[in-house]
């Protein structure tokens, strides 16, 4: 079974939900053994953290951390700012990956982590996911990463974080050992003044649902949103974002014709206690799209009409089964292909000087180590409110 393939389904009220697929993966009872298998040439794989232990693997990504002191010989020092917007050299790219790349967001701005997401076509796959490191060059030096994260699958795919852009030009360099794999600038602007109006909607919960909470074939997706006092408000509006890299028209299982983007879900509409939820039996329905894509369907909340924190890290599978064997949950039926439940609260502070990515908890993840998708752990991406 092939991790690309691997697509998530929607119901009319449905949140997600995570087939366990045989065959043109289409999911029957009884089929799911919980336990990730391979055909082809993709192997036993998953898209489990990468493994630190195999020489040629890069290390685990919450392990992982900049590193100023590596150097990038082929490329020049960032040129000093003398009145003149900065610029930078790209080496040129000689890839031996095959490299397929997305960008979230298109269109960044100073201060934001932006994620790029490689895929190596090379076919066959290596049975291990290769060493990658990231050079950023801006106006504010120069700075390495090892912080990545690898989904498997027909080919892997690898998810780098590329934090702390400045505004104007980001000289961007992927490469593996001394081999320039992705060379590519990415243009920031500065950020747009958010004004605190009656406060800012702060992320005081973004968390994943432990194995124990999880339901057995159903996700869920819950959000409350809260006043300064703690009260629960009537006819907020949260805002749901698919990342940019999501490609569309989703592709359609047997049930269901295709989507395309405008038809995926927007916004939620808190009730009378402040609560709004998505929620999927797993049964016929959407699937959004995994298939040789950037790997994920992710997706970010915030609160609408005012200044608000942004709960990231959500997504619609992980696998339940990391590059190293290890299973989260171990049980029949429940995270099946690494699907999980979130609880997301805001509630809003006058005082607040700042809004911020927040990532999740990693509560499910507890057993094997956290997952960081589209998100650096080393950096929270901030921005100042006025």
């Amino acid at each position: 079974m092939e991790r690309d393939a691997v697509q998530t389904r929607w119901t009319v009220v449905a949140w997600w939900r995570a087939p366990c697929l045989a065959g043109l993966l289409l999911w029957t009872a009884g089929s799911c053994t919980g336990k990730v298998e391979g055909a082809g040439d993709a192997g036993a794989v998953d898209a489990g953290a990468v493994d630190a232990a195999p020489s040629d693997r890069g290390p685990r990504p919450d392990n992982a951390a900049w590193d100023s002191s590596k150097k990038a010989p082929d490329v020049g020092k960032p040129k000093p700012d003398k009145g003149k917007p900065f610029s930078c050299a790209l080496p040129a790219a000689a890839p031996t990956l095959k490299p397929k790349v997305w960008q979230h967001p298109k269109q960044p701005h100073a201060g934001q982590t932006a994620v790029l997401s490689v895929q190596s076509r090379v076919s066959p796959k290596p049975s291990k996911a290769h060493a990658l490191s990231v050079t950023l060059i801006n106006s504010a030096g120069k700075r390495t990463s090892t912080t990545y994260d690898v989904a498997g699958g027909k080919y892997w795919v690898y998810h780098l974080p590329v934090a702390k852009l400045a505004a104007g030009e980001n000289c961007v360099i992927v490469r593996r050992g001394s081999t320039v794999e992705v060379a590519r600038k990415i243009t920031a602007a500065a950020p747009a003044k958010l004004p605190r109006g009656n406060g800012v909607w702060k992320v005081t919960r973004n968390h994943q649902w432990t194995c124990s909470e999880q339901p057995t074939y159903g996700n869920f997706l819950k959000v409350k949103v809260m006043d300064q006092a703690g009260k629960p408000v009537k006819g907020a509006k949260v805002n749901i974002r698919w990342t940019d890299d999501t490609v569309y028209p989703v592709k359609p299982d047997k049930s269901a014709g295709s989507w395309a983007a405008h038809k995926h879900p927007k916004q939620l509409t808190t009730g009378s206690d402040g609560k709004a939820s998505l929620t999927t039996p797993w049964g016929t329905g959407i699937r959004t799209p995994i298939d040789a894509k950037p790997g994920y369907l992710m997706f970010t909340l915030s609160v609408a009409g005012g200044a608000s924190d942004t709960a990231v890290e959500l997504t619609s599978g992980l696998w339940e089964t990391t590059n190293a064997g290890c299973n989260y949950c171990g049980k029949y039926g429940v995270n099946v292909y690494g699907h999980w439940s979130y609880t997301v609260e805001f509630r809003r502070d006058t005082a607040a000087k700042q809004v911020c990515e927040v990532p999740t908890d990693h509560a499910g993840q507890k057993k094997c180590g956290a997952r960081h998708l589209y998100h650096d752990p080393k950096h929270t991406s901030c921005r100042p409110v006025q």
